[in-house]
């Protein structure tokens, strides 16, 4: 019985280091390596993706959007929203900053209006807003 003690002793410190380090290689993972470019790379494709996709997540709370504002470097991102509002519907609308409408779309709400698209505008100020909450404006500006 002693002897199986101090092989436990042994063994699960050592299951224990095995573990953890397992799991510091499997979580590691290069920033520059996380684009879909590097992911067609390393399985042999051509690379499809030429420019980075950016994802810009807003959230829509009863007080307007958080950030107010939003910088992206890349004309391709995906803007994501996050409705907080207890709203039935939202009618959202991205606009360049003279006014001329990009996008309106309308989205079910209730908590349940999640909504995301993929944009590929040029570089320049924007504004996205719910339509009937004038007050809820979140400025996108987009640099080269």
């Amino acid at each position: 019985m002693r002897f199986v003690n101090k092989r436990l002793w042994v063994v699960v410190p050592v299951l224990c280091a095995l573990a953890v380090a397992v799991v510091a290689v499997a979580a590691y993972r290069p920033a520059e390596e996380a684009t879909w470019k590097q992911s067609d790379l390393a399985l042999g494709q051509p690379a499809m993706y030429q420019d980075a996709i950016e994802d810009v997540s807003l959230m829509l709370k009863a007080d307007g959007f958080a950030p107010a504002e939003v910088r992206t470097h890349g004309k391709k991102f995906l803007l994501s929203l996050d409705n907080r509002t207890d709203l039935q519907q939202l009618t959202l609308r991205m606009a360049r900053s003279d006014g001329l409408r990009i996008r309106e779309i309308r989205v079910p709400g209730g908590g349940g209006g999640d909504w995301s698209e993929l944009f590929e505008l040029q570089p320049g100020t924007y504004t996205f807003s719910e339509v009937d909450h004038p007050n809820w404006i979140c400025t996108i500006v987009i640099t080269e």
